[in-house]
């Protein structure tokens, strides 16, 4: 890509998405979609892990390697 960042995962929501945050632990993900009313949760850990076990790793940390903040 041109700004210097690639693309490792690509999620789909059914709608344009509104906002994310990162939650503290680097793990979860918040994710508002478009006409929902509560934020999505997203398990990066558990996405990583299914990567992992097709040998994809993107190095995304688990929630054994975050340190509680």
């Amino acid at each position: 890509m041109a700004d210097g960042f690639e693309v490792l995962v690509r999620l789909s929501f059914p709608r344009p998405v509104e906002g994310i945050s990162l939650a503290p632990d680097q793990v979860t993900l918040g994710v508002l979609v478009s006409g929902e009313r509560a934020v999505r949760l997203v398990h990066l850990d558990r996405i990583e892990k299914g990567l992992t076990a097709i040998g994809l790793s993107i190095g995304i940390p688990t929630s054994g390697t975050v340190a509680n903040r």
